[in-house]
């Protein structure tokens, strides 16, 4: 869970030093690509435990009955 987005976020700033180094000028290295990365990461790990939560408590309620 907080690995995944341990792991989005390391791959979102690899990814920019692969445009840096790799890409021979038709990519552009950006720490605001870097940051936008994380946050997506965030945002996507956020909304997915919101998810999730409301998901097993619906199942709770519905197996209660």
């Amino acid at each position: 869970t907080i690995c995944i987005l341990v792991t989005a976020c390391l791959y979102g700033i690899a990814m920019e030093y692969v445009q840096k180094y790799f890409t021979h000028g038709t990519r552009e290295f950006s720490y605001g690509d870097m940051v936008a990365d994380s946050l997506g990461a965030v945002i996507a790990y956020f909304l997915i435990r919101s998810i999730t939560a409301k998901y097993q408590s619906r199942k709770l309620r519905k197996n209660a009955r």
